[in-house]
C-alpha cells in the first residue's frame, strides 16, 4: 500500500471509530457533578425574626455553623437580612421573595429564593407585580432564583415552572411542606417527595431544572425543623462567587436527611456507563421522563446503562436502613455539554 493509501485507510478507521464512540449508550449524556474542589454544606431557605422566624440571625447562622454547614442563604421575606458576621460560615444575600399577588392572599403568587442579592428588594428599583419582573431583576443582579415550596403553600402551575425564563431550578425536597405533609396523614410527605411531581413533570417537558433541598425553618426549637434538608456544593474556594458558580452550573447534591446525616453520593461516567457510589448500603434508582429506569442494592456502588433515547436521567440514593435519608443527584441532560 502507497503512502496515499496508507492515510486515507487511517482517516477512514479513525472516522469509523470516532462514529462508534459517538454512538456508545451513554456517552452523549453530560454529567455536571464532581467538577473538582471542596464538598460544602449549605442552606438556602431559612428566616429569622427579621421576617417571620423565632431566633434573630446571628443566633441561626451561629446554629448552623455548629451543625457543619459552611454557608447559608438567609432568606428572610421580600428584604435582604444584613450579615451578622459570624466567624467560620459563610452567608450569601438573600431572600424569599414574593409577587405582589402572594402578598395579598397566602394561596397566590410565586415565592423564590433569590441568591446572590446585590440590592435590597425593599428598595425602589425592584418590580415585583409579576414572576417575570422578579426574574428579570434577579438576572440583572447575576443571581440564582429558585422556585420554593411548589406543592402546599403556594404552588406553582406546571406553565410557570417550564416556561419562567431565568428560574435555575426548585426545591425538590421542602422539609416544612414534608413535616405539613406528614402532620396531615402519617407517610403522605414521604410519598409526595419519593414522586417528586413537579420535578418530574417540568424535566419531562423539557425544563432544565437543577433541585434543591432546603430547611425552610421558622421555629428552631423544635429539632424536626431544621437540619433535614440541606445542599452538598463542589467549589473551588469558600467564597459566595464559588459557590453560586457550582449552584448555576448543577454541580451540587440535594440532601434529605436527619441531623445533617444523608448518604454521600458520587457519580462518574465510566466506559459509557454511571457508576454511582456511596457511603453506606443504599438502594439506587435510575429516573428518566417515565419515572423509574432501574433499582439496585442494597449495596455501596451500583452501575446504570444508559439508554441514548432517555432526554434525561437522574439518581435518587436512599440509606437501605432510613428510607428518610435520601441524596438527589441532578439530572444528567442528552447532549449537554
Amino acid at each position: 500500500m502507497n503512502g496515499s493509501l496508507a492515510r486515507l485507510a487511517a482517516a477512514v478507521l479513525c472516522a469509523l471509530t470516532t462514529a462508534v464512540a459517538a454512538a456508545e449508550p451513554g456517552s452523549s449524556f453530560h454529567l455536571s457533578h464532581g467538577a473538582g474542589g471542596a464538598r460544602l454544606r449549605g442552606q438556602l431557605h431559612l428566616h429569622t425574626t427579621a421576617s417571620d422566624g423565632n431566633r434573630d440571625a446571628a443566633e441561626v447562622v451561629r446554629l448552623y455553623r455548629e451543625a457543619g454547614y459552611a454557608f447559608v442563604g438567609i432568606s428572610d421575606h421580600n428584604r435582604r437580612t444584613p450579615d451578622p458576621l459570624v466567624q467560620g460560615i459563610l452567608c450569601i444575600p438573600s431572600s424569599e421573595l414574593s409577587d405582589r399577588a402572594a402578598d395579598r392572599s397566602p394561596l397566590a403568587g410565586h415565592h423564590l429564593t433569590i441568591l446572590g442579592l446585590a440590592t435590597d428588594p425593599r428598595d425602589d428599583g425592584w418590580d415585583r407585580d409579576s414572576l417575570e419582573a422578579i426574574l428579570r431583576r434577579a438576572r440583572a443582579e447575576g443571581a440564582l432564583a429558585f422556585a420554593n415550596h411548589p406543592r402546599v403553600a403556594h404552588p406553582w402551575p406546571l406553565e410557570d415552572l417550564v416556561g419562567a425564563d431565568g428560574l435555575a431550578g426548585l426545591e425538590v425536597f421542602n422539609n416544612r411542606e414534608y413535616q405539613l405533609l406528614e402532620d396531615a396523614r402519617a407517610g403522605a410527605g414521604m410519598a409526595y417527595f419519593r414522586r417528586q411531581p413537579a420535578w418530574q413533570r417540568a424535566l419531562k417537558a423539557g425544563r432544565r431544572l437543577w433541585g434543591t433541598a432546603t430547611d425552610d425553618v421558622h421555629d428552631y426549637g423544635d429539632p424536626r425543623q431544621w437540619d433535614r434538608g440541606w445542599v452538598e456544593v463542589h467549589a473551588g474556594e469558600r467564597s459566595a462567587e464559588a459557590i453560586l458558580a457550582a449552584l448555576r452550573s448543577g454541580d451540587f447534591y440535594a440532601c434529605r436527611g436527619v441531623d445533617g446525616d444523608a448518604p454521600r453520593l458520587d457519580l462518574a461516567m465510566e466506559a459509557a456507563r454511571l457508576a454511582a457510589r456511596a457511603d453506606r448500603p443504599c438502594r439506587f434508582r435510575l429516573v428518566g421522563p417515565g419515572g423509574l429506569l432501574e433499582e439496585l442494592g442494597p449495596a455501596e456502588d451500583a452501575s446504570f446503562g444508559l439508554d441514548p433515547e432517555q432526554s434525561f436521567v437522574r439518581v435518587e440514593c436512599e440509606d437501605a436502613g432510613d428510607p428518610s435519608r435520601i441524596t438527589y443527584s441532578q439530572p444528567l441532560w442528552r447532549g449537554t455539554e
